[in-house]
């Protein structure tokens, strides 16, 4: 016999604040000895691990300046003719 849970509390996963921008960390030998302080807005220390947060930002997104600064530039003049109509052409050469 199987059952399924839906929107149940996840058992394990990896806290939210290990990938935020704004953690700051301390880590001791043991996997137990972590300290975990959020540095959005003033410093203050987080007692538990994160599932949500409202102001996690993931640091390895690049920000909107590296973005620009990887970007190519695009030149607006192309190589094509322009789109339309040609003017002045006449569709029976007979009546030249």
């Amino acid at each position: 016999m199987s059952f399924t849970v839906k929107n149940g509390t996840p058992v394990s996963s990896e806290p939210l604040c290990h990938s935020c921008k704004w953690v700051h960390m301390q880590r001791g030998f043991r996997d137990s000895e972590v300290v975990v302080f959020c540095d959005y807005g003033t410093l203050r220390k987080i007692p538990f691990p994160v599932r949500d947060c409202t102001d996690y930002c993931d640091r390895t997104m690049p920000s909107w300046k590296q973005m620009q600064d990887l970007a190519l530039p695009i030149e607006t003049n192309s190589s094509y003719k322009p789109a339309g109509f040609l003017v002045g052409i006449s569709l029976n050469d007979e009546e030249e």
